[in-house]
């Protein structure tokens, strides 16, 4: 079995497209989507050879020694290149970069998924593009992410700055019985307090405002690696 056939891909294809074009294959065959038991069967027997050409094809050594064993010459090693690449020269990463300098605006950008699911294209290519538009968008959205990755510590310094504040009125409420000049010196710590946390409440608005605008994206198809 040709694996280049098998995963629909050219032979100069490189790892970026076998990844994507395995995904789809996976999806496809998953023995899951068949009732039948002799289809099941099949679908297993497919994911095993799926399984194989993706390991093969992703390996520079092993597409070497396969490429000689069916007849092909002529490949680079930057053909078997690993990682993803966003540079220009890659013809998918054009096509989105492409797809983003025509949208006006951000909600436009939003669409871009969308876009790309329902291009006349096969269905590799389309997984490839959507994980170059999702690295291409962490980039773009790279200091929401370092807000929103901070959002949990920041609500926890802000909320322990409000029960110091909470804390210093009550004892001050309670010192006065004794000491009148205690409420004002409560109260002197508790403009320290408030005063001294204005950063941190600023960042912490900026997080949240980071935070809305991530999900915002989510919601649209982007994927990216930030704490929930």
């Amino acid at each position: 079995m040709n694996y280049y056939e098998l995963l629909e891909i050219s032979p100069t294809a490189s790892v970026e497209v076998v990844k994507a074009s395995y995904k789809v294959k996976t999806k496809q065959f998953h023995p899951d989507n068949y009732a039948e038991p002799s289809m099941k069967t099949k679908a297993e027997e497919m994911l095993k050879w799926i399984n194989c050409a993706y390991e093969t094809l992703t390996d520079s050594v092993a597409r070497k020694k396969y490429d000689m064993e069916i007849g092909l010459t002529g490949q680079t090693e930057e053909t078997v290149q690993t990682g993803m690449n966003t540079s220009s020269g890659d013809v998918y990463v054009d096509k989105v970069r492409a797809m983003i300098l025509k949208t006006n605006g951000e909600a436009e950008y939003l669409e871009l998924h969308k876009k790309i699911t329902n291009l006349s294209c096969p269905d590799y290519e389309k997984v490839r593009m959507a994980e170059i538009l999702n690295v291409l968008t962490v980039e773009k959205l790279s200091k929401d992410i370092q807000y929103a990755n901070q959002l949990e510590y920041l609500q926890d310094e802000v909320k322990s700055l409000n029960r110091g504040i909470i804390f210093w009125l009550v004892v001050g409420l309670i010192a006065t019985a004794w000491f009148p000049p205690a409420i004002l010196i409560a109260i002197g710590f508790c403009l320290l307090s408030y005063y001294g946390g204005k950063e941190d409440r600023q960042e912490l608005f900026l997080a949240e405002k980071a935070q809305q605008r991530i999900l915002m994206y989510r919601k649209h198809g982007f994927d990216f690696d930030v704490k929930d």
